[in-house]
């Protein structure tokens, strides 16, 4: 096939072409679809970095991205809890390396997909809308983030408790956006509310609570 055009070796990789993977595919029975999308699923778990935030890890969240999105948004791959995991942390990989558009684009899309299929009070559904915020505030839209950020601290509080940690985290964002706003009373109080909950919960030394 590579003599044709229809697949070509890089360095580390084997491209295929899009008609030839169309034909594999078509020809394969619904078990071996499923067991096919199992194994990338699971490769793609298990190779992926620790650390989205760390400038180390983006060559290989750069070389994950594209199979990933392709992986949700197969049929199969809505419904996998762990691709939606990775999902989140792909975006906060595009987030960190200041892809804010990219990231928001993305956030917005499986936000909608999520609310549909999952309803809008799960915590997929709210990490999703956690990350239209980031990507908002990354953007300078802070009147649209603090929107975001306040339904979600909302929602988090209302069913996860007022101590869980994504509730916190959407305390801690809520008052980012409050102190870019210039409504620095209000984040303050927020933040100190948070502060006694993280000591509470965490302890002092924490490096949440710090």
């Amino acid at each position: 096939m590579a003599g044709y055009s229809l697949l070509r070796r890089e360095e580390g990789f084997i491209r295929v072409h899009r008609l030839v993977q169309a034909v594999i595919w078509g020809s394969m029975s619904v078990e071996d679809r499923q067991a096919s999308f199992t194994t990338a699923a699971e490769l793609l778990l298990a190779a992926q970095p620790s650390d989205p935030s760390n400038p180390t890890t983006w060559p290989t969240w750069a070389v994950l991205g594209p199979h990933l999105l392709h992986l949700t948004t197969h049929p199969a791959g809505t419904d996998s809890h762990p691709l939606r995991d990775l999902l989140d942390r792909f975006c906060r990989y595009l987030h960190a390396r200041g892809d804010y558009a990219g990231a928001l684009r993305l956030a917005l899309a499986f936000h909608r997909l999520r609310r549909s299929t999952l309803g809008a009070d799960h915590p997929d559904s709210l990490s999703s809308a956690n990350n239209i915020a980031a990507a908002l505030r990354g953007l300078g839209r802070y009147d649209d983030a603090r929107a975001m950020d306040q339904d979600v601290y909302t929602l988090r509080r209302r069913t996860l408790g007022a101590d869980h940690p994504d509730t916190l985290t959407s305390a801690n964002n809520l008052a980012d956006d409050l102190y870019a706003l210039g409504w620095f009373d209000r984040a303050q109080a927020l933040n100190e509310e948070t502060l006694e909950h993280r000591r509470r919960t965490l302890g002092a030394d924490h490096p949440d609570t710090l």
